[in-house]
């Protein structure tokens, strides 16, 4: 009778060792990577892109597309470093994980209410921390991408924005028109390793990034600008230094106020905010000067190309690195309301 037991437990063992290889992506039988000149855009069918429901999934090179439904609201968007994974926040506090190549579901975790405002996977695939905001506070819930399972969270009592991992660091911008804060979570402990306060304070949700070589930015909307408000990026050094660079950009005292920013490898950072109909684009070089690059703006994503999508028309545009400039243009199958590369 042992015999048959222990070989019930081996075929166990191994079909579960199969499928952690296949969510994880290791091994022959791990799914197939996007290419890299895939993006992944969320669309919305009606002319609010928060309707966002869709996901146009377009190769730059081959010319391919494809239509990923979503299932509800997107709210957030990412993706895995290996390009096997799409990571989608969605209305109620839920996100789904998405076959990158074929817009299947393979997971699902519900988190029960808040909005899902920011999504990091780890670059091992390991662990996807995710943000949430509701009126009074923000949290940092870690899941286990293996066992799709959540940790307990991290709690703020501010307003989070967008957050990105560097090194071994989750980097959380928090922020209100009275202050701001970064928060250091440790990837590995899970735990606040540090924290830095800012000088000023933010009209719009904070926005961190990361370029090419490595640094970290914050971009802000500075409510004491001199000469009226105006676009600030922090850049830190680390967790108990860093600069600021300010820049012009339209008063956000009106509906739609927004922060876009992307990174090309190469270190240089494309800036936009929109306000109501009003927008201003800028190009930030490896020297820290920035240039005007045009009054239009949308989400933009970057990497090997700097990409941004625009509502009116409903396309998507390649942008020259070093100067902003228009490119190529692609048709979008909806409004856009964010991408991802």
């Amino acid at each position: 009778m042992r015999g048959p037991l222990i070989a019930v437990g081996a075929i166990v063992l191994l079909i579960g060792a199969v499928a952690i290889a296949y969510v994880l992506g290791l091994g022959p039988l791990a799914r197939p990577t996007a290419a890299p000149s895939v993006v992944f855009v969320a669309i919305s069918r009606s002319n609010d892109e928060a309707d966002a429901q869709e996901i146009e999934a377009i190769d730059l090179d081959a010319g391919t597309r494809q239509l990923f439904d979503a299932g509800d609201r997107i709210t957030a968007l990412a993706l895995s470093a290996d390009r096997r994974s799409l990571y989608v926040g969605l209305d109620g506090g839920k996100i789904v994980m998405l076959d990158a190549t074929t817009g299947s579901r393979f997971g699902a975790v519900d988190l029960g209410g808040p909005t899902v405002v920011s999504l990091a996977p780890t670059a091992d695939g390991t662990t996807l921390f995710v943000v949430t905001v509701t009126n009074i506070q923000s949290t940092v819930v870690p899941i286990d991408l293996g066992t799709k399972k959540a940790a307990d969270p991290i709690v703020f009592p501010m307003t989070a924005g967008t957050a990105v991992i560097n090194g071994g660091t989750l980097i959380v911008p928090l922020g209100d028109p009275q202050r701001m804060q970064i928060a250091f979570v440790d990837v590995r402990t899970r735990t606040v390793s540090s924290r830095l306060t800012l000088p000023r304070g933010t009209l719009a949700a904070p926005v961190a990034f990361t370029t090419g070589v490595g640094r970290t930015g914050i971009l802000t909307y500075d409510p004491g600008f001199t000469g009226g408000s105006g676009l600030r990026i922090y850049w830190i050094t680390d967790p108990l230094h860093w600069t600021d660079q300010a820049l012009q950009a339209p008063s956000p005292f009106r509906i739609g106020v927004g922060l876009q920013v992307a990174a090309s490898d190469a270190g240089i950072v494309h800036v936009c905010t929109i306000a109501g109909t009003a927008a201003r684009r800028y190009v930030i070089g490896m020297d820290a000067r920035a240039t005007s690059a045009g009054s239009d703006c949308g989400p933009l994503t970057g990497g090997d190309r700097i990409l941004m999508a625009r509502r009116d028309p409903a396309q998507l545009l390649v942008l020259d690195e070093k100067s902003g400039k228009t490119l190529r243009t692609l048709p979008l199958a909806g409004v856009p309301a964010r991408l991802v590369q």
